[in-house]
This record gives structure tokens, sequence and C-alpha cells, in this order.
């Protein structure tokens, strides 16, 4: 029994000790694996890490930021006090002789929001994608300065968006500088372009007796290339978009190449995907059912409705080279037609005013041509005060607006009278980085970016935001990702350099460590993606440092 009892604290002291040797030596080990195709790493805790006895507290500056946050932001919509303090929290603005950054921004906004509209383009990616923080911005925005509507509206939208919802037919392209990337440099000022064909395509489903599925079939019998109408009841609230795969369809009576007809047999809505054509996947080495028909479209159509800023005054159409002349019409509840109209074929930028003759809260657009134009997007807008336009790209690093052809690019900032662009990036590269080298090439990346939108807009302000806190499982709990910081300063420093403004997200936050608080709060995911709670304070928190910096610009100028 005894020697039972010393092999036992023999084999206990021998696994410690090989427990301390591993966290000495810290060897990295790299095996071979067919679950993973850059294999298994094994890391062993390092000897820093085990005699590391602290325990990770809540960041308290971060609490007390939130608890302060929440009792002003009961007063909030009253933002006449904004920027009234003397310094702008978290924000740099360096004056550099007798200007700085935002001062082109000031200055529009005095002397021109009251009688035309002054543009903010805030790109972004998944962080404010869907009109995220965005739309809690300008409506502050609005109501100091005037404006009403949502801004840029996508064509096709592959996200919930907050402000307003788009059903597109499945004959529409979508391409971004981030994917499915058009031949060329012409994109849009959000960095997207949308193309319409006469061809769709849609996903068939196998009819269901008991269940909430559409029941879709194909029917052989008809001839002659004739068609039988039967159109679906259109919902009264959006239905779920799942990201980047698919959006609605809200009509049918489309011919497919076989010259068969499409018949929806129940009121509902049919799936359609927007990228290329999948392979079909597999279950238990047998391929899914699901199958895809491409589908003929004489028309293609989007229906736009608003959730919020449900109020505009003008709508207008930005696109391209259009090969040909094509036809656009508008269609408002009831089926009343509220503008008509054959636009022209044309080379280079245009703007359509599009007149409506009466107001709808959800408006179809209709577009039928040979040859599509490059359309960038529609905007909901006033005449005069601020619009804020979201240009968020998911999974975007920012690098991808250099594919934009900056006189194009230029072209479309004066059109639009943008007179403010925020940059809010770095999210999708912080997950990446595993070293000092690593930060520094993001460096060089970002220096790029910034110096193109500056060229791209030397009569516009820049305003660059740096990169929030996010989580990252470190020796099994969630703590700050240990490079943001290191990535904060590159792009803050990169950001001066260009002639940019810059206003720190992270420090804001509450620092490190400050996610953890903000997640159990409910005011952002451990991931560093903030939620609804968490957006409506980062916007006020920006607004009241752009206000306190306005205030200062006044009294620089001496206004």
């Amino acid at each position: 029994m005894k020697n039972k009892r010393v092999e036992i604290i023999l084999i206990l002291i021998s696994v410690n000790f090989l427990i301390l040797l591993f966290a000495i030596l810290n060897p990295q080990i790299k095996i071979n694996s067919p679950l993973s195709q850059n294999g298994i790493e094994l890391k062993s805790i390092s000897f820093n890490e085990l005699t590391d006895f602290r325990v990770t507290a809540y960041n308290e500056k971060a609490d007390s930021l939130l608890k302060a946050q929440l009792k002003n932001s009961q007063n909030q919509t009253d933002n006449s006090n904004y920027g009234s303090l003397k310094e702008a929290e978290y924000l740099d603005n360096p004056i550099v002789g007798d200007e700085a950054p935002l001062d082109k921004f000031f200055e529009a906004l005095i002397k021109e929001s009251s009688s035309k509209l002054v543009r903010i383009a805030h790109y972004g990616d998944s962080q404010i994608e869907g009109d995220r923080i965005t739309s809690d911005l300008r409506e502050l925005f609005q109501k100091k300065f005037g404006g009403n509507g949502a801004g840029f509206i996508p064509l096709i939208d592959i996200t919930n968006n907050v402000s307003s919802y788009v059903y597109a037919t499945p004959n529409w392209e979508r391409h971004s500088v981030f994917n499915n990337r058009i031949r060329g440099s012409r994109y849009g000022i959000g960095g997207l372009v949308f193309r319409f064909s006469k061809y769709g395509k849609i996903e068939i489903k196998p009819k269901k007796k008991n269940g909430d599925s559409i029941d879709v079939e194909i029917d052989t019998e008809i001839e002659n290339n004739e068609t039988e109408e039967i159109i679906p009841k259109t919902p009264e609230v959006p239905v779920p978009i799942v990201p980047d795969t698919s959006n609605s369809l809200s009509a049918s009576n489309y011919k497919t190449k076989k010259n068969r007809s499409l018949k929806v047999l129940q009121a509902g809505f049919m799936s359609s995907s927007l990228q290329d054509e999948p392979d079909e996947p597999e279950k238990n080495g047998k391929k899914d059912s699901i199958q895809y028909q491409t589908v003929y479209m004489p028309v293609a159509s989007l229906t736009v409705g608003m959730q919020k800023f449900g109020s505009f005054s003008r709508i207008t159409l930005l696109y391209g080279d259009a090969p040909e002349n094509f036809d656009i019409n508008v269609i408002g509840s009831n089926n009343k037609n509220l503008y008509s109209k054959t636009v022209p074929e044309s080379k280079g930028l245009k703007l359509l005013n599009i007149g409506l003759n009466g107001y709808s809260p959800k408006l179809k657009f209709e577009f039928e041509g040979g040859k599509s134009p490059d359309i960038y997007g529609i905007y909901f807008d006033s005449t005069a005060g601020v619009q804020i336009d979201n240009y968020g790209i998911r999974g975007h690093s920012g690098d991808g607006l250099r594919l934009i052809d900056p006189s194009f690019l230029a072209s479309q900032y004066k059109l639009l009278n943008t007179k403010l662009i925020i940059l809010q990036f770095g999210m999708n590269v912080t997950p990446i980085l595993k070293s000092d080298k690593a930060v520094e090439k993001m460096e060089e990346m970002y220096f790029e970016v910034f110096k193109h939108i500056r060229e791209a807009a030397p009569e516009a302000s820049i305003l660059v935001i740096g990169v929030g806190d996010m989580g990252k499982i470190i020796n099994g709990s969630y703590q700050s990702n240990p490079y943001i910081p290191k990535l904060n300063a590159v792009i803050k420093k990169t950001a001066i350099a260009n002639g940019c403004a810059y206003w720190e997200l992270f420090e804001m936050m509450g620092g490190a460590n400050s996610i953890i608080n903000w997640s159990n709060n409910g005011f952002a995911a451990r991931d560093g993606h903030i939620r609804e709670k968490g957006q409506k304070l980062v916007a006020g928190e920006l607004f009241k440092s752009l206000m306190t910096e306005l205030n200062n610009y006044k009294i620089r100028k001496g206004l």
C-alpha cells in the first residue's frame, strides 16, 4: 500500500516537472491532420503564463463609461448641448498652419446645409453594414442640421438592413471591390456595381404536403411559350435574408430557357441565388435534392420599403455607362404608376432625378433593356440638410477601395457633394495579426488606402475611426486581442500622415478588456461586433466629438 502511494506521488511530481519543462522550453508542435488543411498546432503554456496568478478582472473604466452613457442616452435625442466641451474626446484633428482636417466639412455644414444637401460617406465592414451605427449618426445630424431620407440604398442588400428592405428579382448581379469583381475599375462610390440581365437562376424545391416551404413545380404541358400568371402575395415585413446567398423573388410568370413555364402553386416567395450556381451539396455521399433553374425574365425589378427615415423628398439613381437605352418604371401601392422614363444610352457618370407623381411607402422599381447600364445605387434624400450614406461591405479590410479609378471616384464625390468621408476598417485584419511584422505590413496598406481616398477627395474632410475592442480566447478565457493597440497606432499614424482626422473607438469603449463589459451588458458581441444599444452610444459619442470640434472651429475662425 505504501509503495502505491509513493508511486502516485512520484508520478505527480514527474508530470508537474514535465509541464514545467515544457513551459520553459515552450515548444511549437505541428501535426498533419485530415481535419485541417493547415494541420493542428500544439502549443504549451509559457513559463510567464504558468506563474501568472493574476485574475483578469472587469474593466472598471468601461463599467463607469457604460453607466454614464446609459444615463446620458435618455437625453440623447436632445442634442442641443452637444459640443459644450472644450476638447473633443477621443478625436485627433491636428491643426497644420491655420487648417485642420475637418475644416472643409465644418465649412460646408455652416455655409451649405441650409440651402443644399451636404453628404457624408461612411465606409466600413460588417461593423456598419445594414446601416448599423450610420443610421443612429444620421438621426443625430438630421435633427440638428435638417434633412431626411435613408440616403444610399443598394439594389441588392445581402443583410438585414435596420432602415430599409429590398426585394430583388434574381436577374440582378451584384459586384463589389471585395468579391465578384468587374473588369476595369469603374465602381460606384460605395465600391459596388449592379447589373441586370434577361435571365435569372432560381432554386427549385420539391413539393411538401404539410410544410411552410413554397411549392414549386415545372409544368411541361404548356406549349407555344405561353405562361400562366400566378403572383404571390407580398408580405408586409421583409423576409430575413441569408447573407451573400439569397434574396426573395416577389413575382412569377417567367419562361425558362427550355420554353417551360414556372408555376407557383401557393402564395409565397421563391428563393433565388445571387452568386454563381453552386455545386449541389452532398448528403451521405448522395447529391441533395435542391436544383436550380434558369428562367427568362424580361424585366428586372426591386421593391424598396422604409423601416426608418420613411420621409424623403427626392429620389435619384446613380449610374454609369449605358450601352443602350433602358426603361425605368416606378410603381407604388395599388399598382399605381408613379414614374416612367426611357433613359437614352450614354457614357460617363449620370445622376437621374426620379420625380414621383405621388407618394408610396413601398416602391417597386422596374428596369428593362437589352444591355444593362452600370448602376451604383438609389438615393432617398432631401434637397437640403445632411445625409449620411452607408457603404458597408462585409469582410472588407478597406484595401479594395484602391480598385476604384481615382478620377471616377472623384467625379462621384463632386457630383454628390460629399464633404466628409468616414473610413472605419481594421476589424477583419485584427484576427490574422500574429506578429509585429504583420502589423507593419498593415501600415503600408492603410497608408495607400488613405492616400487613395485623399487624392480622390481633395475638397472633402476625411475621418478615420480606429478598431474597437475585440475579444479573443487566450489561455481559456476571453481577453482583448493584444494587437489592437498596435494596429490602431498604425492606423492613426497613417491617417494623420495623409491629412485625415482620427477617432479612437478602442479608448472610447474603455480600452483593454472593455469588450467583456460591453458583451456582458448587451452592448456588443465578444467578437467585437457592436449591438443596437452599443451602436447608439458609439454614434452619440462620435457626434459629440464632432460637435465639440465644430465649436472649436467656429472660435478659431471667429464665427
